[in-house]
């Protein structure tokens, strides 16, 4: 790596790297340090390079420290004597100003040590800046100097602001401002550049300092890798399919805060086995299984396969290992076999691959399976020959040609692989068009050639099929040239494509090759998976675990069932489902890394470090942010999780921060209660209060986008005082840009004041609102990631893409991959060119870009245009409403190249001339009237509203699963029924003509209004994620007018197949297996379609698991219910149903959350008692025990804590904490004989008591324990005569009378008596004449008779009594 001009070589980054290399460095710096004025001259050039500086300076500290602290604070005086006699101006140009300033901002990059307060580092690195800035303009002021090109008075008026400092007036303040900014103890720049050259020393900053400064550049020289083998290569193993990221910086641009490089090249695979040849050998999944089962059952064929692949890779072409099946001419690509023993042989082809620095296609063998001759169909493998070969001419000849075998001896020839220049476009995948393949046999071929992966062979991959127990185990697969590129692109990136192009797969598969390279290196790395889906996230967790598992073959049983072993539970909603999650982000460790979590999750643990209460403010508010500045994460790392035992420390040895930290999580705990507003709240409990006038004719599903994604999501919103955008702002919109409401702005607008007026009058709070108060509150030095990825970030907002980028530290690490194809995630308005121009501006914004040190990082964008999953009929049919929507709404989606498929299929088949009814629709569905059938578990009917559902599921029952067109997203379904989507939609007849536009020659047609049309935009959205829904069919029942123009479309371009009443009609209905309607049922569970769900496991015999979906159906439903009796009474229905799913589910874990869900919804419908049961049922002791504390339930809490009846279950730490909260309380409350009975004795119970302060509890105790003289003085000193008296009396002693009046007298001298008795005193006097004073002797019988009848005034009367007591 190139080092800055005139530096020394001895500090080039790839020097320091090797061994000694930092010795050698410290040594010169040493060296040239001791001159006269070398060590400036050297310094300055270091400083650079600050990353290099830190290094040299934090790894030779104690060898450096004379001469850093010579030349460093000796320019700066120690004391306000010093400061007097010398020049500040003198500072501003040393090299002790410039050192400071730099690794300052160096520092704010950078996590403290432990060792050092966070606090005062945090500080210092915003300081130190500011002070110099501020100590220019003071010194202009004091000598009244004009100021030199460049300076800025109103930076020096911002620093002042910033650090809260007076701006000096005069140049006597200025000079006294000077001496504070040199020398202070505040701000003093000498007490900051002892506090940087002491966390240099620190030697867990000096390793941190040597990890990160290192890790960035660290590369293999070039000079050690093997020169490129000569085409074709003779023995040289080939590289695997995929490569790691590589590491692509520019030399002259060292990133010191980026704490991770990307990988050198290396192969992306574990390396092939030892005994295999220069043959590259991908394996279907299915050969898998194949070989699996000969290893269970056939050891010696599989011993023979194996042999044959060992063969196969060595080139050993002979007539039985390289026999043509099928295929081979001019139009084909020939399907080989190699014969073993039998009736056996090894099925495969001649492909190609592109090889890791995308520079060869080289050839490589791809294994089919293993089969039998009765199972080998040669008319479905002369299909997939021909398919294959529609690649191009130049893709067949690559494939079918053979290099001239080479005489390997004994009459064993081998062929060696062929190469050639890598060729984008002949390696493109282009969609296979037979007109003479009937449905089902596209079907066949698109399972075979689309759906199958092939795995490269490797020696774990080998262990793995010998390891019988790992049947579930997953692979990491070959992938298109493209994706290739994508995964070992070096820095951030965009991914584009639609649904099943691999952006997922892109992701995952980069994801595991750095935290692989890492982990083999013993380096540290934090990485995370983020998405709105739980389904999504818990997916691509547990496939990564099968991923590593395989590739480290270190996957266990115990592994494989902690996958298996998640709960029919509601994971999406609370953090503690997932255990291995902490509440706050800040204590997130190395080991919870990569983390696969959804953003709702990421927000959770955020808002807990803030501790946010939505209840303030607008938007919620961290209260230490909105009384601090931003949020320390290191602070709250340390000090934030205050215990039940934090709480009752008492008044001595507690800050009021701390005590104010108490408060604040008390307002968390009440800001949890708040309502969070969903769409089905939006729906249910804010629409129907909106003016008629102003939701006329309006869809609220689209309201509720534009509200959340537009008006408070937009980029604009971010620095607004209210989180949204004005009313003039929002009018001001593009209108082809923002096209839904173009029309409807001023009207939109209406309804979100009301919105926002409902809102927080029923201290509500929202998604923008979430992210909006999060940024508020997070800080610079909070701990970030190394690389994110985000998936399906089109449903999230700009405000949330903001907040997901201040999440990672690495530039180079961002990972976008979406489809604004499929926006219609409720609240979402997106487009990559926004994604791309927030990130840009945000890059620009960069204090180390914007300072120039280093250069901005440019993400690159990458589109996947084939697709996997669906086959070329459905493929084709979205396309043309992709190019639609291009066409004709070009601002609101990202123009990509057409997409295609592996292999063409089914088109998608439209019913016309049908009568729309249900009944009609039955009778078709199953075939004849009164005949009854079902959709499978794999089969599903899509409608556009809840009103058609039902409407269906009167005349269907539960045959066939009925979702939401939004509903639906997300999910996958081999045969898609789409139902009335024109009828039933938002565009009218006469907005849908505007499609006719796009039909070549088509006359009469409507033109194109963005804003009147702006709803056809997004019906054609939805229309492709209908579409898209489908793997194998797509079927649309719709007679009406308004599907014309679209259905007129698509037969311009020959897409679809129009069926009539008197066409033949496919089957449609199938039947599933239980285990199918099972899974399915778990999908929809996981999203939330619990009713659905329920369906699903009736149907898979799974009555337990139903009686669990119908609970959370009864909460969704009781969530829906605007307020009122009703309310209570529904959630009360679902606290009892929650309650009777826990008593039979037998899995600890799923117990005890269903219990809390019953908790929370007893406590929504007030019925504290029910919740207490629930509690006080839950299987783990422990929480209960403290949420019944939380929520101020002592006794009940402390009978889990101290049971009758055997020992307590209760974590032995939570009890201490549960018991001294009560111990507390009780003595607060005046409950005295309990609080007694929860203390070891009295003296323990007397310590507590003092050091809590509790005056009245320490006098009442001392009653309780019969000490009744101790307790009446203290009573006495605090005035309080009468309780003394009291105390004094009932004590049971023989003087307990004569004590007791001396204490009333002595509360009479204290107060007076007489004529002018005040209340107190004449109660004593009362009380004095109750006594029986008969026993007393005579002086006190003569003092008490004189207190009671003496008519003199009160002063005079003290006076006298007092001086005769002195006399006597």
């Amino acid at each position: 790596m190139a080092s800055s001009p005139g530096l020394d070589p001895v500090y080039n980054l790839s020097n320091l790297s090797r061994t000694n290399g930092i010795d050698a460095a410290v040594a010169r710096f040493d060296r040239v340090g001791n001159s006269d004025k070398g060590f400036a001259l050297e310094l300055r050039k270091l400083l650079r390079v600050p990353n290099v500086l830190a290094l040299v300076v934090s790894s030779g500290y104690d060898r450096l420290r004379l001469t850093l602290e010579r030349e460093l604070l000796d320019k700066i005086p120690e004391d306000d004597g010093a400061y007097l006699s010398s020049d500040p101006q003198n500072y501003l140009s040393s090299i002790s100003k410039e050192f400071i300033t730099t690794i300052a901002t160096y520092f704010s990059a950078l996590a403290p040590p432990t060792s050092v307060s966070a606090t005062k580092y945090t500080q210092h690195n915003f300081n130190t800046p500011r002070v110099v800035v501020v100590l220019e303009a003071v010194v202009l002021i004091a000598k009244n100097d004009t100021p030199s090109t460049g300076f800025s008075w109103d930076a020096s008026r911002r620093a002042c602001d910033e650090l809260g400092i007076a701006y000096p007036q005069t140049e006597s303040e200025a000079e006294t401002l000077c001496q504070d900014l040199l020398v202070g103890e505040e701000w003093g720049l000498r007490r900051a550049t002892e506090f940087y050259l002491e966390t240099l020393a620190n030697p867990e900053m000096a390793q941190r300092i040597k990890e990160t400064t290192l890790l960035v550049v660290d590369r293999p020289d070039p000079s050690e890798f093997p020169p490129r083998p000569p085409v074709p290569p003779t023995t040289a193993a080939p590289t695997n399919a995929v490569p790691t990221p590589m590491e692509a910086a520019e030399e002259e641009e060292p990133i010191a805060q980026i704490p991770v490089k990307p990988e050198a090249v290396q192969p992306y695979f574990n390396s092939a086995p030892e005994d295999f040849g220069a043959w590259q050998i991908f394996i279907s999944q299915s050969c898998v299984s194949d070989l699996k089962k000969f290893h269970r059952s056939d050891r010696k064929s599989f011993n023979i396969i194996e042999k044959k692949i060992v063969e196969l890779s060595t080139g050993f072409f002979s007539d039985s290992n390289h026999k043509r099946l099928v295929g081979g001419g001019n139009d084909d690509v020939a399907i080989l076999e190699a014969k073993m023993t039998g009736d056996l042989r090894l099925v495969y082809r001649i492909d190609l691959y592109t090889d890791s620095a995308m520079q060869d296609d080289k050839q490589c063998i791809m294994i089919h399976g293993v089969f039998t001759h009765a199972q080998f169909d040669h008319r479905l493998w002369d299909r997939v020959s021909r398919s294959i070969g529609q690649s191009g001419q130049d893709y067949r000849n690559k494939c079918n040609y053979r290099v001239t075998p080479r005489d390997r001896g004994r009459g064993y020839n081998v062929t060696d692989p062929m190469s050639w220049p890598h060729d984008d476009k002949m390696m493109e995948i282009k969609s296979t068009a037979r007109p003479e393949f009937s449905d089902d046999e596209f079907l066949q071929l698109h399972k075979i050639l689309a759906l199958e992966k092939f795995i490269p062979m490797s020696t774990n991959v080998f262990r793995s099929i010998m390891a019988e127990e790992d049947d579930n185990l997953a692979y990491r697969f070959k992938v298109s040239p493209t994706e290739t590129q994508v995964i070992a692109f070096p820095s951030s990136c965009f991914v584009i494509g639609r649904s099943g192009t691999g952006k997922t797969t892109t992701m995952l598969f980069k994801l595991l090759s750095i935290e692989t390279a890492h982990r083999q290196k013993g380096s540290k790395i934090r990485q995370i998976f983020l998405t709105q889906s739980h389904i999504l996230a818990q997916r691509v967790q547990e496939y990564y675990a099968q991923l590593f598992g395989t590739e480290q073959h270190g996957y266990t049983k115990i592994e494989k069932s902690k996958l298996d072993s998640t709960g029919l539970v509601n994971l999406d909603e609370e953090s503690d489902a997932r255990g291995d999650l902490p509440a706050k982000y800040s204590e997130l460790t190395d080991a919870h890394f990569p983390l696969f979590v959804t953003f709702n999750q990421i927000r959770r643990m955020l808002e807990k470090d803030l501790e946010i209460d939505y209840s303030d403010r607008y938007s919620g508010t961290s209260k230490r942010a909105a009384t601090a500045g931003k949020m320390d994460f290191t602070e709250v790392g340390q000090k934030a999780n205050m215990t039940l035992s934090d709480l009752i420390e008492g008044e001595a040895g507690v800050s009021a921060r701390d005590k104010n930290r108490v408060a604040m999580k008390a307002s968390l705990e009440k800001a949890a209660q708040q309502p969070f507003v969903t769409f089905q709240v939006f729906n249910h409990q804010y629409w129907k209060h909106f003016d008629q006038s102003l939701t006329a004719n309006l869809d609220p599903a689209v309201v509720y986008s534009e509200i959340m994604g537009i008006i408070c999501g937009h980029e604009d919103t971010l620095g607004t005082e209210g989180g949204y955008l004005s009313r003039e702002a929002y009018l001001n919109l593009s209108s082809r840009r923002y096209a839904s409401f173009a029309n409807e702005r001023s009207r939109l607008y209406s309804i979100f004041e009301k919105y926002r007026a409902l809102k927080l009058k029923k201290g509500a709070y929202d998604s923008p609102q979430r992210s909006h108060s999060i940024l508020d509150g997070l800080s610079r030095s909070m701990q970030k990631v190394d690389y994110l990825y985000v998936d399906e970030c089109q449903d999230f907002l700009i405000v949330d893409i903001k907040l997901l980028k201040q999440l990672c530290s690495n530039p180079k690490g961002l990972f976008w991959g979406g489809d604004t194809a499929q926006t219609i995630s409720l609240g979402s308005s997106f487009r990559f060119q926004d994604l791309k121009t927030v990130l840009y501006n945000e890059e620009q914004n960069e204090p180390l870009v914007k300072a120039g040190k280093r250069a901005a990082v440019e993400s690159k964008t990458f589109q996947l245009l084939v697709n996997y999953r669906s086959h070329g009929g459905i493929v084709d049919a979205a396309s043309s409403i992709i190019s639609l929507i291009s066409q004709m709404f070009p601002e609101s989606i990202d123009e990509l190249s057409p997409e295609t498929a592996v292999v063409t299929g089914p088109k998608p088949c439209v019913f016309r001339g049908w009568d729309n009814g249900v009944v009609h629709f039955e009778q078709f569905l199953f075939g004849g009237e009164g005949a009854k059938g079902d959709f499978g578990a794999r089969q599903v009917i899509l409608v556009r509203n809840d009103a058609v559902r039902e409407e269906l599921r009167k005349e269907l029952g539960e045959a066939g699963l009925i979702l939401t067109l939004l509903e639906s997203k997300g999910l996958e379904f081999d045969d898609v029924l789409m139902y009335g989507f024109f009828e039933d939609g938002a565009a009218q007849d006469s907005q849908w003509r505007v499609v006719l536009n796009a039909i070549e020659g088509e006359k009469n047609v409507p033109t194109l209004d963005g804003r009147k049309h702006a709803i056809v935009n997004t019906e054609l959205k939805n229309l492709y994620v209908g579409i898209t829904r489908a793997r194998h069919h797509c079927w649309i029942w719709d007679s009406s007018v308004a599907a014309e123009p679209m259905v007129r479309y698509w037969q311009s371009k020959n897409l679809i197949k129009i069926l009539g009443p008197g066409d033949p009609i496919p089957p449609l209905a199938s039947e599933s297996k239980p285990e199918e309607w099972h899974s399915t049922g778990r999908d929809l569970f996981r999203k939330g379609l619990y009713a659905q769900a329920a369906s699903c496991f009736a149907k898979a015999l799974r009555p337990d698991e139903q009686k669990i979906a119908l609970a959370y159906q009864k909460r969704s439903d009781a969530q829906a219910i605007d307020g009122g009796p009703k309310k209570r009474a529904a959630f009360k229905l679902a606290g009892a149903a929650f309650m009777e799913c826990a008593d039979f589910v037998a899995v600890d874990s799923e117990k005890r959350i269903l219990y809390k869900r019953a908790v929370d919804a007893f406590n929504e419908a007030e019925e504290s008692e029910l919740a207490l049961i629930a509690l006080s049922k839950s299987v783990d002791e422990t929480e209960a025990a403290k949420l019944l504390a939380d929520k101020g339930q002592l006794d009940q809490a402390l009978e889990l804590v101290r049971p009758k009846k055997g020992p307590s279950r209760v974590d032995a730490q939570v009890a201490k904490n549960i018991i001294q909260k009560a111990q507390l309380v009780f003595l607060q409350s005046e409950r005295y004989s309990e609080a007694s009975n929860l203390f070891a004795g009295l003296e323990a119970q007397l310590d507590f008591i003092r050091q809590h302060g509790l005056r009245q509890a320490h006098k009442a105790v001392l009653k309780i324990y019969g000490l009744p003289d101790v307790a009446a003085d203290l009573y006495k000193i605090d005035g309080e005569f009468r309780e003394a008296a009291d105390a004094l009396r009932t004590s049971g002693r023989s003087d307990s009378v004569d004590l007791a009046v001396r204490a009333i007298l002595d509360g009479l001298w204290v107060q007076g008596f007489g004529h002018d008795l005040g209340q107190a005193a004449k109660l004593l006097v009362e009380d004095i004449r109750a006594l029986k004073t008969n026993g007393l002797p005579l002086k006190t019988r003569d003092e008490v008779s004189g207190f009671s009848n003496s008519p003199v005034p009160v002063p005079q009367l003290t006076i006298l009594r007092r001086s005769l007591c002195l006399l006597l």
